[in-house]
């Protein structure tokens, strides 16, 4: 009699899995759709070509063939091959991403690239005030340009957080490894570079909840925040790092008190002018002045303060260069 029991708990157990799953399915084809609707109010699309929930027992989620997506607000437009998500069941906040090469994408300064990769996999926590976290790591990325006229871009790994903090501000990691430039002809150029930086953006989060575009918050009211570490370290040797307090302006001048590192400034220099040759003339006239009054020597790593305001650079009393404007 226990036995028969058993048995019929255990199916039960499943005939209740097995119809919550697929009760679960249906909410989620609902509230994609109600999304896919919200959207169209703010002038932003979504797409998923071939749509259908997958994951069946223990996870589900939204799978398509095609992902689209495009938005006024946000000035971003992907148009991607597959795409794949999943949540557990028991942690439905939770969600991961797994996106099939290659996307063609647009970016908010109008500019579109094609870009494929070997993996690229996103994961978003949600909580009932919206998004708490999400991160983007893609292996082996290749960026080709529209433009017949530029270079290609590959990186070996890069990784993309982002976290809400309390006072309405987001925190962000960002790290590349290997980025190296390709010419129109497919020739490499002379090296590679790796970046990380870890930085807060202050009174941020609920514009972009609000779906706006970063580039227009920029140039409506600025940026503020503070820069935990900022660190450029070409394959060849040298490093710069930077930390401090930094503003940028709605025009897109920089202002801020920055801790600067750095070692072997000049190959550093010469190394960012070939990704910036309009530029190159002033990197280099910067890092010469820059060694000058640190009283560094080219091997040795030195430590000093950079004070900029409204892109105008000043070691103490001295200025030693400008950037220019960001946007």
């Amino acid at each position: 009699m226990r036995i028969v029991l058993f048995v019929l708990f255990v199916g039960l157990l499943i005939g209740a899995w097995f119809f919550g799953w697929h009760y679960a399915a249906e909410m989620l084809k609902q509230r994609f759709t109600e999304i896919r609707a919200e959207l169209k109010t703010t002038n932003q699309q979504l797409e998923c070509i071939n749509q259908r929930v997958e994951g069946f027992p223990f996870r589900i989620g939204i799978y398509c063939d095609n992902f689209f997506y495009s938005g006024q607000s946000t000035g971003i437009a992907v148009d991607s091959s597959a795409m794949r998500s999943a949540a557990q069941l028991y942690q439905p906040g939770q969600i991961v991403f797994e996106f099939d090469s290659p996307a063609l994408v647009t970016i908010p300064t109008g500019e579109s690239f094609t870009s494929e990769w070997d993996s690229l996999r996103s994961s978003l926590y949600v909580d009932l005030d919206g998004p708490e976290r999400i991160s983007l790591h893609g292996q082996k990325l290749r960026y080709t340009p529209q433009d017949p006229a530029f270079g290609s871009v590959k990186i070996s790994d890069s990784q993309l957080h982002l976290r809400r903090v309390a006072d309405n501000s987001v925190d962000v990691a960002l790290s590349i490894q290997d980025f190296s430039l390709v010419d129109k002809t497919g020739e490499y150029n002379d090296g590679e570079f790796s970046i990380s930086t870890i930085f807060t953006l202050e009174e941020l989060y609920s514009d972009l909840l609000a779906s706006k575009n970063l580039l227009q918050i920029a140039r409506v009211k600025g940026l503020k925040g503070y820069i935990e570490k900022f660190q450029f370290s070409p394959k060849a040797g040298g490093m710069l790092e930077v930390s401090g307090p930094a503003e940028i302006s709605p025009a897109g001048r920089i202002s801020g008190k920055f801790a600067v590192k750095f070692s072997k400034l000049d190959e550093v220099a010469n190394y960012a002018g070939q990704f910036f040759p309009n530029a190159k003339d002033a990197i280099i006239t910067m890092a010469q002045a820059i060694s000058v009054l640190s009283g560094g020597s080219k091997e040795s790593s030195v430590s000093l303060k950079i004070v900029a305001r409204n892109g105008q650079l000043y070691v103490g009393i001295f200025p030693v260069g400008s950037i220019p404007p960001l946007y």
